[in-house]
């Protein structure tokens, strides 16, 4: 139904090029775009709108989330657990923050060779 409604609009405009690479590589596609933009409203509408497999829809949201939910729950945790400036310093932390630079890494790395095609 917002399919119907939105396709003709969205054709001519630069989301109209994602919604056709996320129908044609719907598993990658919203693999990078989860990993990016995370828990997105607005990129879950798109989705909902879009015509990708329920199938990639799925395992694409699970692949990109599951890293960043990981990350942000062990920082959060650690962070909790702060009594004052020098716990930062400590190894665990610094090992999640060297994991978290990592993804963000990775995810500009896929966007630049997925986004840009």
């Amino acid at each position: 139904m917002l399919y119907d409604f939105f396709a003709p609009r969205l054709e001519k405009s630069f989301l109209g090029g994602v919604m056709g690479r996320l129908e044609s590589g719907g598993f990658v596609w919203t693999c990078v775009l989860r990993a990016i933009f995370f828990m997105s409203p607005p990129l879950s509408w798109m989705m909902g709108a879009s015509s990708v497999r329920t199938k990639d829809y799925v395992l694409g949201n699970l692949v990109g989330l599951t890293p960043v939910i990981f990350l942000v729950q062990m920082a959060s945790r650690r962070l909790s657990e702060v009594h004052k400036a020098s716990d930062l310093l400590a190894v665990e932390p610094m090992v999640y923050l060297g994991a978290f630079l990592a993804f963000v890494v990775l995810a500009v790395y896929l966007r630049k060779r997925f986004l840009n095609r």
